[in-house]
C-alpha cells in the first residue's frame, strides 16, 4: 500500500473521528448531542478507513458504499435530532421530517440496488460500475444534508442555537465541499482527484466543531428516545441493506469462481436470496421474533403504552370489520402478546362462565365453568394471569390452583387473563402460544390485567345492550298481548250484552236485529285482531293511506252505538281528510268513546266534536262523567297498565290512542275535575279538501238500531 497525502489525509480523519467517537460516548455520554455526534463520528470512521486505503485496494464498489455509510449516519443523525422536541420546534420541522425521510429512504434504496447491480452480469450503460460511479445520487444526498441542517438550525429554539452552531457550521461546510466534488465530477464526467484526495484533511478539520457542540449541549434533560416502530423498521431496512450487500459480494465470487456456469449460479444464487428475504420479512413469526429482540437488548420498557392502547382501543371500537365485539376483544388482548388465537368465555345469567367467542381456535367440548370453581375463584379472588407454561413446572406457585381438565388437555393454550369489574368477574380469555417464545415479566403481567379489566367493561356494556334488546322484545310481545286482551275484553262485553238480554228480548225483531248487528261488529273486531297477529304486531298507521275523518267518526259511533249513553258526533268540517291508518284511528277513537261511555250515567252524554285547529283538525271526546283528579291525569294516564276500573280494565286503551295519535303526526291530552267530566283533545294534522268547512247536522247513534242495555262497568 502506497501512502500518499490523499491516503494520509484519511488515515488522520480516521484517527480524529474516532477520538471524537470514543470521547463523546466515555466522557460526554450525558449530554443531549454527544450520543448522535458520536453515530455520526462512527459512520465517518468507517468511511475514511475504508477511503484511506486508496481505490487498488479497495475495489470497485467499496468505496462508494463507504460514501453510503457516511452519508446514511450523519442524514439519520440530523434526522433524529429534528425529532427531538426539546431541542427543536418539532410541529414546524414535523413535514421536512417526512419528505427528507423518504428521499434518504429512497437515496439508501438507490445505492444498495447499485451495489446490487454492480455483481450482475449487464451489460453496457446498465452495468454496475458505471450505475456506482455516477456522481448524481451523492450529489442528490449532499443537497438533502444542507437541506436538513438548514432547516435544523432554522427551527432549533433560541436559546438552544449557540450548542447546535458548531454543528451546522461543520456538518454545512462537510456538504457544501461535497456538492462541489459531486457537481464538477457531473459536469466534467470525471472525479477532479486533487479534491478527492483533500477531504480526509477537510473533514479532520471539522472534528473540533463537531466536539464543541457536543460540549456545549449541556445535560439531557428529558431522556432521548426513539420510536419503537423507528427503530423496528430502521433495523429491518438495515439488516436489508446488509443481506443484500452480503448476497450481492457471494453473487460476484460465485460469478468469479464459476467459470461458464458463472453467470447462471449466480442469477439462480440471487433469485433465492431474494425469496428468502421477502419470506422473512413477511413471516409474522420472525416479526415477533425481532421484536422481542429488540425489546430485551436495545428499549428499557417492553411496551410502547401509548402505541399499544391506541391500537388496542381502535381494534375494540372498529365500525368497519365484520368480526363481531367479542372476537375484536380476543384480537385486541392477542396482539399486546403476538399470539394468533385464542378464546372468550363470560359470564352468564346464573352466574357460570360459558364460551362466547373463539379465534383461530376451534372450540372446545361444550364446557361450563362454575362460579364457585376453583379456576374462577381464584381469578376473581387474585386477578392473576395464569401462564400455562409455568403452571405446569410448578403449580405450587399458583396457591394449590386445580384447573379444568378440558383447559390442561388444550396444548395450545398459553395464558388465562381475567376480565374484572366491580361486580367482581365478568370472564376469562385464553390465549394461545405466541409466534416467538417470551418469557413474561412484571410488564406483562400488569399490561394483561389493565387491559383485561378495559374488555370487562366493553364485554359487560355489550352483554347488558344485549339484555336490554331482549327486554325490548318481551316489552313488545306483552304489548301486543294486553292490545289483544283489551280487544277481546270489549267482543266480550259486546257479546256478553246479547247473551244478558236474549231471554227478555228474544221475541223483539228489533232486539234480534240488533244482536245480529253486534254479532257481526264482534266478528269483525275478531278479523282485525287476527290481521293484527298475522302483520306481527305491527301498529304503525299507513302512511300512504287517506280516508274522511267523517267516515271515520261515524264506524265509531256504529262500533258503540250498543251501549249506553250513545255517543253523538256533534261537529265536523266537511271534506276533512286525514292521512295514516283508518283502521287503528278508528281503534283508538272507539277506545277513548268506550272509556267515556263506561264512566258517564246512561243519562249523561258523549260528544265528539272535530274542529279545524291551524294546518290540522282538532278532535274531543267530552263527556258528563265522574272525571278524574290532578294526580292522575299528571302521573298515570298515560301510563299503560294503569287504569282506575280495578279487574274490569287493562289500562290500555288511553296509551294505545296516544301512540296512534303521534305516529299520525299529532298528539292526545285530557282535561278533568272530579265530577265535571273529562275532556280528550287529540290534535292531527289534516286536509282541508272544500274552501268552506261547514258543520254537518248532528246525529245521534243508533237512531235505526234497537236499544240494548249496558250491563258492563267501564273505564
Amino acid at each position: 500500500m502506497i501512502l500518499d497525502a490523499g491516503s494520509i489525509g484519511y488515515w488522520l480523519a480516521a484517527l480524529g473521528f474516532l477520538a471524537l467517537a470514543v470521547v463523546a460516548l466515555v466522557l460526554w455520554r450525558s449530554r443531549a448531542l454527544a450520543r448522535w455526534v458520536a453515530l455520526g463520528a462512527a459512520a465517518s470512521t468507517v468511511w475514511a478507513l475504508i477511503q484511506a486505503q486508496g481505490p487498488a485496494y479497495t475495489g470497485v464498489a467499496l468505496p462508494y458504499l463507504a460514501e453510503l455509510i457516511r452519508y446514511a449516519g450523519w442524514l439519520g443523525v440530523l434526522l433524529v435530532i429534528l425529532g427531538q422536541p426539546y431541542l427543536v420546534n418539532a410541529p414546524a420541522a414535523r413535514p421536512v421530517l417526512k419528505v427528507a425521510g423518504a428521499v434518504l429512504g429512497v437515496g439508501m434504496a438507490v445505492m444498495v440496488l447499485a451495489a446490487l447491480v454492480h455483481s450482475l452480469p449487464l451489460p453496457g450503460f446498465l452495468s454496475g460500475v458505471e450505475v456506482l460511479r455516477h456522481p448524481l445520487p451523492y450529489l442528490f444526498m449532499a443537497v438533502i444534508g444542507a437541506m436538513l441542517l438548514e432547516q435544523l438550525y432554522r427551527n432549533t429554539h433560541p436559546d438552544r442555537r449557540w450548542a447546535i452552531k458548531p454543528l451546522a457550521i461543520g456538518l454545512a461546510a462537510v456538504f457544501v465541499y461535497d456538492i462541489y466534488l459531486y457537481a464538477d465530477a457531473t459536469l466534467f464526467g470525471a472525479l477532479h482527484s486533487p479534491v478527492w484526495d483533500a477531504r480526509g484533511i477537510v473533514n479532520l478539520l471539522v472534528v473540533p466543531l463537531l466536539a464543541l457542540s457536543a460540549a456545549r449541549s449541556g445535560a439531557v434533560s428529558q431522556p432521548i428516545t426513539v420510536s419503537r416502530q423507528l427503530l423496528f423498521h430502521s433495523v429491518v431496512l438495515g439488516g436489508t441493506g446488509i443481506y443484500l450487500l452480503l448476497m450481492a459480494a457471494a453473487g460476484y465470487y460465485i460469478r468469479y469462481v464459476g467459470g461458464t456456469w458463472g453467470g447462471v449460479l449466480q442469477t439462480a444464487f440471487l433469485f433465492g436470496a431474494l425469496v428468502l428475504l421477502l419470506a422473512f420479512l413477511f413471516s409474522g413469526a420472525a416479526r415477533a421474533r425481532l421484536k422481542v429482540l429488540l425489546s430485551k437488548h436495545l428499549l428499557r420498557y417492553r411496551y410502547d403504552y401509548r402505541a399499544e392502547w391506541l391500537r388496542f382501543i381502535d381494534t375494540l371500537s372498529a365500525t368497519d370489520v365484520e368480526q363481531p365485539l367479542r372476537q375484536r376483544a380476543i384480537i385486541a388482548l392477542a396482539a399486546i402478546m403476538d399470539s394468533p388465537r385464542g378464546i372468550l368465555f363470560t359470564r352468564g345469567e346464573d352466574g357460570r362462565f360459558r364460551l362466547a367467542e373463539s379465534w383461530n381456535f376451534g372450540e372446545p367440548d361444550p364446557v361450563v365453568e362454575e362460579a364457585d370453581g376453583p379456576l374462577a375463584d381464584f381469578l376473581a379472588r387474585t386477578e392473576w394471569v395464569i401462564d400455562l407454561a409455568e403452571y405446569r413446572e410448578n403449580p405450587s406457585r399458583y396457591d394449590g390452583l386445580a384447573l379444568p381438565e378440558w383447559l390442561t388437555a388444550f396444548d395450545r393454550a398459553w395464558l388465562i387473563v381475567p376480565m374484572t369489574q366491580l361486580q367482581g368477574l365478568q370472564g376469562f380469555v385464553v390465549l394461545g402460544k405466541p409466534r416467538a417464545p417470551r418469557q413474561l415479566n412484571w410488564e406483562d403481567h400488569d399490561l394483561l390485567k389493565t387491559a383485561g379489566r378495559q374488555l370487562a367493561s366493553y364485554i359487560g356494556l355489550l352483554d347488558a345492550t344485549d339484555a336490554l334488546m331482549d327486554s325490548r322484545q318481551f316489552d313488545a310481545y306483552n304489548r301486543l298481548s294486553a292490545y289483544v286482551v283489551h280487544d277481546l275484553k270489549n267482543v266480550s262485553a259486546q257479546l256478553g250484552l246479547v247473551v244478558d238480554n236474549a231471554q227478555r228480548h228474544a221475541d223483539n225483531p228489533e232486539f234480534v236485529a240488533d244482536a245480529m248487528q253486534t254479532v257481526a261488529s264482534a266478528r269483525a273486531r275478531m278479523d282485525r285482531i287476527l290481521a293484527h297477529l298475522r302483520k306481527g304486531g305491527a301498529d304503525a298507521p299507513q302512511q300512504g293511506e287517506r280516508f274522511p275523518l267523517r267516515d271515520a267518526l261515524d264506524e265509531v259511533v256504529r262500533r258503540c252505538a250498543t251501549a249506553m249513553p250513545r255517543p253523538v258526533v256533534a261537529e265536523c268540517p266537511v271534506g276533512c281528510t286525514l292521512t295514516g291508518g283508518r283502521e287503528m284511528f278508528v281503534t283508538a277513537v272507539e277506545h277513548l268513546v268506550q272509556n267515556a261511555q263506561e264512566a258517564t250515567p246512561e243519562d249523561g252524554s258523549v260528544m265528539l266534536r272535530a274542529r279545524p285547529e291551524g294546518d290540522g283538525v282538532r278532535l274531543t271526546i267530552e263527556d258528563t262523567g265522574e272525571g278524574m283528579d290532578a294526580t292522575f291525569l299528571r302521573d298515570r294516564l298515560f301510563r299503560p297498565f294503569e287504569t282506575t276500573k280495578g279487574n274490569a280494565g287493562m289500562g290500555i286503551g288511553v296509551f294505545e290512542a296516544r301512540e296512534v295519535a303521534r305516529a299520525m303526526g299529532g298528539d292526545l291530552s285530557a282535561t278533568s275535575r272530579p265530577g265535571e267530566g273529562a275532556c280528550f283533545a287529540m290534535r292531527l294534522p289534516a286536509v282541508q279538501e272544500q274552501n268552506e268547512a261547514e258543520n254537518e247536522t248532528p246525529r245521534r247513534a243508533g237512531e235505526d238500531v234497537g236499544r240494548v242495555r249496558s250491563q258492563v262497568a267501564y273505564r
